[in-house]
């Protein structure tokens, strides 16, 4: 998956333009129904990642690698660096469509969420 120049105007539904800061916003909850926020971004360096906080105060980030940045597939697995000496895992898919992506994660302390961006 490419969040930037391939498939960020469709997930992001804007021009993205050298040196600018964009990102696009989504909710979900954790699997004990603990609401949690989301976005999907690409900074002025042009790093792509994505951002999951918790209503109760833990956030995660994860970043694309350049590889990730430049595959094509709908379907990527993010490193995810949290809050807490928590790390977890991303699975993120992507439907170019539809320009929406959903975001399955698992932390280490075994908690599991799910949010949307669309």
């Amino acid at each position: 998956m490419k969040l930037s120049k391939n498939t960020l105007a469709p997930l992001m539904l804007v021009v993205a333009l050298a040196g600018c800061e964009i990102s696009r916003g989504g909710a979900g909850q954790m699997t004990n129904g603990e609401p949690i926020i989301g976005e999907i971004w690409q900074n002025s360096a042009l790093e792509e990642g994505i951002s999951i906080t918790s209503v109760n105060g833990w956030q995660c980030t994860g970043k694309l690698t350049k590889a990730q940045s430049r595959a094509t597939n709908s379907v990527i697995t993010i490193p995810l660096t949290c809050s807490g000496d928590l790390t977890g895992t991303a699975l993120v898919a992507v439907d170019r469509p539809k320009a929406e992506v959903d975001i399955n994660f698992r932390l280490s302390n075994g908690k599991v969420g799910q949010l949307s961006v669309s």
